[in-house]
């Protein structure tokens, strides 16, 4: 069994800023997916709504988080600890250039807040994560992390994505789903040969 949380922040001025590009890649997922699924409930408890269904034969629980990003822990707080292993977090790097994508296992939470509360509140850093790039890029795609923590900040939140990188989101989404996929049916190990 497999779970899936994009993580994200709730609100209408935290819609298309850099911090919340997980959540709404998990929205594309969903929309081209829910057919997959049985329907998709609120469970007001853990602050999340759940859908679940078969995916690349594969047992899939797709979780919408409706908690604040330093939060996002209470979403998958009654996942058993056997399957910690197979929850793939989606959710914003901004250490990697804009639209790069990387998968990874048992890592740092790199000072995201959300993948921070995840390991605390399942008490280990061994779920897996699909990282995706918002720094914005110099000229040549490399990048340009703004200086500074209030900096980093407000770029991540309390700005909307330019629309140079918003035209970006088709392309993104569908490496992200090629990756959900290649782990539903060869693995995580799988999908960090072919993607990283």
């Amino acid at each position: 069994m497999y779970y899936l949380i994009g993580l994200k922040n709730p609100g209408k001025e935290f819609e298309q800023t850099p911090h919340n590009i997980g959540g709404e890649m998990m929205e594309l997922f969903w929309s081209d997916n829910h057919g997959f699924f049985q329907n998709r409930r609120e469970e007001q408890k853990r602050k999340r709504e759940i859908a679940k269904g078969m995916l690349a034969e594969q047992e899939l629980h797709a979780i919408f988080s409706a908690s604040f990003m330093n939060t996002s822990g209470t979403c998958v707080s009654d996942i058993d600890p056997e399957d910690h292993k197979n929850l793939i977090v989606l959710y914003d790097d901004i250490d990697l250039p804009f639209g790069e994508v990387k998968v990874s296992f048992n890592r740092g939470d790199g000072g995201h807040n959300g993948i921070k509360d995840i390991t605390k509140v399942l008490g280990t850093k061994e779920f897996i994560r699909i990282r995706i790039g918002v720094s914005p890029t110099d000229w040549f795609g490399n990048p340009r992390k703004p200086k500074g923590r209030d900096a980093v900040s407000n770029y991540l939140t309390k700005r909307k994505l330019p629309k140079k990188y918003a035209m970006q989101y088709g392309d993104i989404y569908r490496t992200v789903e090629d990756i959900i996929i290649e782990i539903l049916k060869n693995g995580r190990q799988a999908a960090m040969n072919r993607f990283n």
